[in-house]
């Protein structure tokens, strides 16, 4: 790892974010959504791969943050239950799909139900294709919608695949009030 991206890894800065993850007012203790362990193992993930414009949201916490966390470390777990190298170029480009469409998954159900709370019901494909951490169809990609719809179709209702036209400026007005942007 290049010394300048050690810096990002640092316990105290990962326990400074653990703590920002930290829910309280449970009445049987604190219920903690991430802790500095699964923040470091998401942050090599992301500084492996040169990717830091991603984790720097993750350490600022927040529903921004939580979601970026929850995709890459999604993400890494898949390679890994599938028996590959998260690290290995090979595997990343080889499996990348079926991989980011487990975490994309993974982060826009979170989104749903962090949407139903604020009183909003968008479709999963609505959120996914809105989000501007996404990757929108462009040179040669097809979009993660594409992505999402073709590897993991059994895993989506027909209500996930709706999509009204009418719900798009509602869809990116949900992502502004949670300070959502491009990150790339």
């Amino acid at each position: 790892m290049p010394p300048h991206t050690a810096d990002l890894l640092d316990p105290a800065k990962l326990r400074a974010a653990a703590s920002l993850y930290d829910w309280c007012g449970d009445a049987l203790g604190d219920f903690q959504w991430t802790d500095a362990a699964r923040l470091r193992y998401t942050g090599e993930y992301l500084i492996h791969w040169a990717a830091t414009h991603y984790w720097n949201p993750v350490l600022a916490g927040g529903v921004r943050g939580y979601s970026l966390l929850l995709h890459e470390w999604s993400e890494r777990k898949a390679y890994e239950a599938a028996g590959l190298d998260p690290m290995n170029l090979d595997a990343q480009t080889g499996s990348y799909y079926p991989m980011h469409a487990r975490a994309l998954l993974a982060e826009h159900r979170f989104l749903q139900t962090v949407a139903l709370s604020m009183g909003s019901s968008f479709s999963l494909r609505e959120l996914v294709e809105h989000n501007p951490h996404g990757d929108p169809p462009g040179d040669g990609w097809d979009g993660d919608w594409a992505v999402l719809s073709a590897e993991l179709p059994n895993d989506l209702s027909r209500g996930d695949r709706d999509s009204d036209a009418g719900n798009t400026p509602l869809v990116r007005e949900f992502y502004r009030r949670l300070g959502f942007e491009r990150l790339n």
